[in-house]
């Protein structure tokens, strides 16, 4: 009951801050400009959607509470369409913008945009960053999604959970794809003790759509599990395709498809899927329910996946190491408040460690009756 009324005065309380400031009449001629970039059109303009709608509901939280001393909060939004050379030209406009505090975004782009904010001094948060080396790139790159081997790690302690062992492997013939997978071979001879073996390793075209030969080498292969280091709307369709062939064997993916659309898409062939979840707020709390609700509200009732909270987060964090520097347009200024900064968001308390990537901790999770749950044994 003490708890129940704490989260409700919480909440309360979350809600008169923002009713209390949406009032007041904030400075347009002044305002801090921060950019963000997704892949908004394009093959994979559902992430960049994603990007969208999680900075816009930061940003009217913070200018309904006022902006950063009273100066309104403007996002300039770049559209990379799931292209390289159109993301390094977004990079090269925001370097040279006077406007602009800092970046929040970049997708497929995002080691050499990164390469383009170090060489300007221009802070840059990557929320669904995992290739290995970004932050390696310099001082101004900061990582608030974990690293391929991190998430690695994650997707064979879902296997470890259910008691898989014999790996089957599908990936894409991507730099991600292809890292992901020299990772996993790393860390299968580090955990020895695990016992893991990869059976069978199958190479995936980014444009596939038809996976019928993967899939018979899988069935045919004595596997108990297939990893699949591919984003969701090609899981999915793999899984659609394989029916009931790979009965028997588990399809373990990644944080990317912990989304309400790869459950639409796959339907009931990709119940007992499994995939790492980031351990994160739940609803009680004051702050996820308002972005939840509001994330909603933008997307036509989509829930944010973990890459829109660690976007949301990432503005978020951008925004506080602004204001902490008495929002002044000082790069260097706020890169060093990034780097040492706590900052308390939806996913948890993030802190970035020394070379600037936040830490972050997973629970495994099972499509169960077409949803996302803990995975229980």
């Amino acid at each position: 009951m003490k708890k129940a009324l704490s989260l409700l005065l919480s909440a309360l309380f979350l809600l008169e801050m923002i009713s209390g400031f949406a009032s007041a009449e904030l400075d347009e001629s002044n305002p801090v400009v921060i950019s963000m970039c997704g892949a908004i059109t394009g093959s994979y303009s559902d992430y960049g959607l994603g990007y969208q709608a999680a900075t816009q509901v930061q940003v009217d939280k913070w200018n309904a509470n006022g902006g950063i001393d009273g100066r309104k909060i403007v996002v300039k939004e770049y559209d990379e369409k799931g292209e390289i050379e159109e993301g390094v030209a977004i990079a090269q406009k925001v370097v040279v913008d006077e406007e602009s505090y800092g970046m929040v975004g970049h997708f497929w782009s995002i080691m050499e945009a990164g390469e383009i904010y170090q060489e300007y001094g221009v802070p840059m948060i990557g929320p669904a960053a995992s290739t290995m080396g970004f932050t390696d790139i310099g001082d101004y790159i900061f990582r608030n999604n974990p690293t391929i081997k991190t998430e690695t790690a994650a997707m064979l302690d879902c296997a470890k959970a259910a008691g898989l062992k014999k790996l089957g492997v599908y990936y894409l013939a991507t730099d991600w794809g292809e890292g992901s997978y020299e990772q996993l071979q790393v860390l299968v001879e580090e955990r020895a003790e695990d016992g893991f073996e990869i059976v069978l390793a199958e190479e995936c075209l980014p444009d596939a759509v038809d996976h019928a030969a993967a899939i018979s080498k899988f069935e045919a292969a004595d596997v108990d599990a297939i990893l699949m280091f591919c984003f969701y709307d090609s899981v999915a369709p793999f899984t659609i395709q394989a029916g009931d062939k790979l009965e028997g064997k588990t399809i373990v993916c990644g944080v990317n498809c912990y989304n309400d659309e790869f459950i639409e898409l796959g339907q009931s062939n990709v119940e007992g899927a499994m995939a790492p979840l980031l351990s994160v707020k739940s609803e009680d709390d004051p702050d996820m329910a308002y972005f939840v609700e509001k994330y909603r509200e933008l997307r036509d009732g989509k829930s944010p996946s973990s890459l829109d909270m660690q976007c949301y987060d990432s503005v978020g964090m951008l925004l506080t190491a602004i204001q902490n520097v008495g929002g002044v347009n000082d790069h260097a200024a706020i890169r060093d408040e990034l780097a040492t900064m706590t900052y308390e968001g939806v996913c948890g308390t993030i802190q970035f460690d020394e070379n600037r990537d936040a830490t972050k901790e997973y629970v495994p999770q099972i499509v169960k009756d077409g949803k996302w749950v803990a995975y229980e044994g």
